[in-house]
């Protein structure tokens, strides 16, 4: 307990004296870090982290009622728009455990999960698999190199779904490629 309390106050500390001299991470080390720990699955609170259903990630009912909020703005969007279901193809850009997918790849012919993590994937897909839902295209991204999922997804997405991502961004110049590549991705009208 002590060494934990010591770890927090020192951190807390640098945090802080950084934040007064202006000392900014580069973007570069952010993504690096950040690579490093969406791909490290033992990591504690990992699972819970990336949304994953089980034992040390999120309750089935607090799992499914994340997608079903999301479901719910998605159809209230979609009665302000000229879209229908199914839609051709979803992209959800950080899918995670699959806690959004769930309620969205029964909307359309092709649901494609894009995340940093392949173990992210591959639990995303397990979940829909095991829910009887088969249309899943994963797609892994480098978090340096974004835009080469638009070199995998060939074809234009009606709906692009991103949801606790841009909280975990290095930086805002990073939001702007995210936000780029969406518009890319998207067929007009999406």
């Amino acid at each position: 307990l002590v060494n934990r309390f010591l770890f927090s106050f020192v951190k807390k500390t640098v945090l802080g004296v950084t934040r007064i001299v202006g000392y900014r991470q580069s973007e570069d080390s952010r993504i690096e870090q950040s690579e490093s720990f969406w791909n490290n699955t033992k990591a504690s609170r990992y699972q819970l982290n990336s949304h994953w259903l089980g034992d040390d990630g999120l309750s089935t009912e607090v799992w499914l009622e994340l997608g079903k909020e999301h479901r719910s703005l998605f159809e209230t969007f979609l009665k302000l728009t000229n879209l229908e279901t199914p839609l051709r193809r979803v992209v959800e850009w950080g899918c995670g455990g699959g806690a959004n997918a769930i309620h969205f790849a029964k909307l359309a012919v092709q649901f494609i999960g894009v995340d940093v993590s392949e173990d992210s994937l591959s639990q995303c897909e397990k979940v829909l698999k095991d829910a009887g839902i088969n249309n899943f295209l994963p797609v892994h991204v480098n978090l340096a190199k974004p835009e080469e999922a638009i070199k995998r997804i060939q074809d234009p997405c009606d709906f692009f779904l991103c949801t606790y991502v841009f909280e975990l961004l290095p930086s805002q110049a990073y939001g702007k490629r995210l936000l780029d590549i969406a518009f890319k991705l998207l067929s007009p009208g999406g």
